[in-house]
């Protein structure tokens, strides 16, 4: 517990202390914004803000955020594309207000199997795959075992066996899964399988032995993607900018960046700084992973003995700017999932495909962003040089590509893992974060990978304050517990 002279760096109080300025912490900041300036939310007493966005980092963004190499390529923090649900429409309405410039185009998305690219959802165009193994896979959909769970949500391994069969499972679906959580399919839950995240399809998506002949007869691929379909991303500065751009609405007297947290006091609602300053507030509105804020809470025993029963996937990014043309196949392929046990990464993004503002030079440049995801008890972490000889042997650099520009991060949160008991810890920890006037939101404030896209996550941010302040229902985070 922190001693009585912590405060002697200052004490500022607050009516909402806002943990975490990516962007669930921006859509809090944003819409208490927004409050305040109509006038129909009075301010602190006093002249103390009303709010306060506070941030460890001294940039804001959080995971949602870019990085431009010195020599011009831009990278985000992951695979980051914005298609803003429909019901969102005033975010929509935001990001038009501030994004100077847009560049819109159709995300071409697939699978990379045997040196080849199937369109996704792999388990429709399985009629891409080589004959003997199209063959096993449409046998073992046909042969599928029944669901036999009785009720209970089956673990990921379990339904990916009764929705594909045991061949495609163990060709691909198991495995992409394995090398993205960084955890064995068995020991995952599947409830979030059947949101939909982004297009109308579900995460997992469904199939059948009827479409799959059709496809097959037809020759004709059956992407979630179609041709009309089109996504919007920043003509330049990459999806950070868009979240710097909001940020920069938010007045300088409301916010704090470089502010690490060492506790936090939830009976006396008070937050401890690294610095030896305190933040007391009415309302904690927290995007910071949810293991970490249990960690914190110094004076709640019982909530942080829970904090380990959290599992995160660390990730691993390696950009590559390269000088020379993109092989034929990869123009406007946004994404490839790389199921293969022996290529070290498990997504292939290229961000100049997102769009031309993120390399330096549109006709004579492009670039590669891969992604690996590591167990946080695991250290098998890859080298660059070693992600750069998987996409050679791949065939997606050529020995005409040279690469003129590099980046690589790391991060200890960068999945929140759908773990089995999930929603079962979840409806036990939030109820009792919010008696301690804690709500915790965000991707992994919120832990619901389902709910966890950029759109949903500024929402959640909005929406909790929207609840606070007039009563109305959370939409996005609502179905958590």
């Amino acid at each position: 517990m922190p001693s009585s002279s912590a405060s002697d760096r200052g004490t500022t109080r607050t009516r909402f202390a806002l943990l975490g300025a990516g962007p669930t912490g921006i859509g809090a900041a944003w819409r208490l914004n927004r409050q305040v300036l109509s006038a129909s939310y009075c301010a602190c007493p006093n002249e103390e803000p009303a709010f306060l966005l506070i941030d460890q980092s001294s940039t804001p963004g959080g995971n949602a955020s870019s990085v431009t190499t010195p020599e011009g390529f831009t990278f985000d923090f992951g695979g980051h594309v914005l298609y803003v649900h429909p019901e969102y429409r005033e975010l929509h309405d935001l990001l038009d207000q501030v994004v100077p410039a847009w560049h819109s185009s159709t995300p071409i998305r697939g699978v990379w199997i045997d040196g080849r690219i199937i369109p996704t959802p792999v388990q429709r165009n399985i009629h891409r795959l080589p004959l003997p193994e199209m063959g096993a896979c449409l046998w073992g959909l046909w042969r599928r075992p029944r669901n036999g769970h009785n009720g209970a949500e089956p673990s990921l391994q379990q339904l990916l066996e009764h929705q594909f069969g045991r061949a495609l499972t163990r060709q691909v679906m198991a495995p992409l899964n394995q090398k993205m959580w960084a955890h064995s399919p068995e020991h995952l839950g599947s409830a979030w399988s059947s949101h939909r995240s982004g297009s109308k399809e579900k995460n997992i998506a469904d199939v059948s032995v009827g479409g799959i002949l059709r496809n097959w007869l037809l020759d004709r691929d059956q992407p979630g993607w179609t041709p009309a379909t089109r996504v919007r991303y920043p003509l330049h500065g990459g999806s950070g900018s868009m979240w710097k751009k909001i940020f920069a609405t938010v007045p300088e007297g409301n916010c704090r960046l470089r502010a690490k947290v060492s506790a936090i006091e939830a009976t006396t609602r008070k937050i401890h700084f690294e610095d030896g300053s305190t933040v007391e507030y009415e309302n904690l509105i927290t995007s910071i992973p949810l293991d970490r804020l249990l960690q914190l809470l110094c004076d709640q025993p019982e909530l942080q003995a829970r904090s380990s029963s959290f599992r995160p996937a660390r990730v691993q990014i390696f950009g590559f700017g390269i000088e020379g043309s993109a092989p034929t196949a990869l123009r406007g392929v946004h994404a490839l999932n790389v199921p293969a046990p022996d290529i070290p990464f498990w997504r292939v993004n290229f961000p100049s495909n997102f769009s031309p503002g993120n390399v330096p030079a549109p006709q004579t440049t492009w670039s590669i962003l891969c992604e690996k995801s590591i167990a946080p008890d695991a250290n098998l972490r890859s080298t660059a040089a070693e992600v750069e000889s998987a996409l050679r042997r791949m065939g997606l650099m050529t020995t005409g590509n040279r690469i003129v520009s590099e980046f690589a991060a790391e991060f200890d949160h960068g999945y929140p893992v759908p773990f089995a008991g999930r929603n079962e810890l979840l409806n036990e920890i939030q109820p009792q974060l919010e008696q301690l006037n804690i709500f915790s939101r965000g991707r992994f404030g919120g832990w619901r990978y389902e709910v966890s896209n950029q759109d949903h996550s500024f929402m959640q941010g909005a929406e909790v304050v929207d609840r606070l302040l007039t009563g109305k229902s959370e939409y996005t985070y609502q179905k958590t517990w």
